[in-house]
């Protein structure tokens, strides 16, 4: 529970001043069901028994020295006596409670707490926290059920937002839950980081991994902090890994790429366009029709392949290897046949698949490119002239 300050400016209402200060939590925390809001000589704490709509359950408390606003707030709390509270404290503070305390919310609290606003002259600037925030935990399963039956590709989770669906590359709100708090999507990626990447997310304010949903599938899990909120994305990946008919890519042509022995094949596309999997589907038609040692070196590790009429070596970057081009290196001594690398995403990993395809292996990998016409002038893109 992060504490700010805000500027409201001037003729602002307490309820007024709780909207804007709402919309700044609700940011980077979610949807809180307590604020307290604090000056010199001002405080204020409203509370609410939902995590929306308006605030039911007021505390106010006014410095002692304050002697025009304590004949203000008299003459309100006279009016409206059946349901403002008013008492001094040790030190002369008074504190005032709308309803009073004990008493039930009803509708005239928030012409009460409108007068009040009217009695005191509020100040511009505050100091404001936010707390008790949906805690409930969030059910990876339910996700991953979604995800399939909205065909969504892509789940973003957000402090404050409903789950977003990313569907034929549009996003899409979700009513599936409740808008999300900070504290919510923390605890899921606690739960599902493998050991080491949750302290990397706390240590680096980002991390990616792999996660498995037994029966359902697998997702690409990326967590980060943005704006001081944690954010998490799943890249959803089938279970099965679909074959070159169901991808709509033509067989034919799929199968004599599969059945290259050397060079450099690279799959390109936008992001979200299917390069992962088709690739992984090209995998696994070399893992079911020949006889051959495969290694892949991704990260994280997303599709998981299993022994077939090859061999499959499977290494994770970060885990099990600590660069792409350390991987690729150290790859020509583990005798393979194919090499798969995740991405080419910088020049000494180009270089070293460059190197790997050059000396007789096949070497198979992804690129970020609109059109084929552009790959060689990314590649190219990469080195100095």
């Amino acid at each position: 529970m992060a504490s700010f300050v805000l500027g409201t400016g001037q003729r602002q209402t307490v309820r007024n001043i709780l909207r804007l200060t709402e919309g700044v939590i609700i940011k980077t925390e979610g949807n809180p069901r307590k604020i307290r809001l604090w000056t010199e000589w001002i405080e204020i704490e409203a509370r609410r028994r939902d995590y929306r709509g308006d605030f039911e359950y007021y505390q106010l408390r006014l410095s002692r020295d304050r002697q025009e606003e304590r004949e203000n707030l008299e003459k309100v709390s006279a009016e409206f006596q059946d349901l403002i509270e008013v008492a001094e404290d040790e030190e002369g503070d008074v504190l005032i409670w709308c309803p009073r305390r004990g008493a039930a919310f009803s509708p005239r609290v928030l012409e009460a707490m409108n007068k009040l606003s009217i009695a005191i002259k509020l100040p511009e600037v505050w100091h404001a926290e936010g707390s008790d925030f949906r805690v409930d935990p969030i059910s990876v399963e339910m996700l991953f059920h979604a995800m399939v039956q909205y065909r969504a590709s892509d789940l973003h989770l957000s402090p404050g937002l409903n789950p977003v669906f990313r569907i034929d590359n549009e996003t899409r709100h979700s009513e599936l839950l409740n808008p999300l708090s900070a504290a919510q999507i923390r605890q899921l990626i606690r739960e599902i980081a493998p050991l080491g990447f949750w302290e990397e997310f706390e240590q680096y304010k980002q991390t990616s991994f792999h996660f498995h949903q037994a029966g359902v599938g697998y997702a690409r899990v990326s967590a980060f902090i943005k704006n001081g909120a944690p954010h998490c994305t799943f890249r959803f990946l089938p279970e099965k890994i679909p074959s070159f008919e169901e991808l709509n890519v033509p067989p034919e042509q799929m199968r004599q790429l599969a059945m290259t022995h050397r060079g450099l094949i690279l799959v390109t596309g936008m992001t979200g366009s299917g390069k992962t999997t088709t690739v992984a589907a090209l995998i696994d038609w070399i893992n079911a029709n020949r006889s051959v040692h495969i290694l892949t070196i991704e990260n994280p590790v997303e599709y998981i392949h299993a022994n077939k009429k090859s061999i499959i070596s499977q290494r994770n970057l970060g885990g099990d290897v600590g660069s792409f081009s350390e991987a690729i290196t150290g790859a020509l001594r583990h005798d393979p046949d194919v090499i798969l690398i995740g991405e080419m995403r910088d020049p000494d990993t180009i270089r070293s698949a460059i190197n790997a395809a050059a000396t007789g292996h096949l070497v198979i990998s992804t690129l970020h490119s609109n059109t084929s016409a552009e790959v060689v002038n990314r590649v190219v893109s990469f080195f100095d002239p």
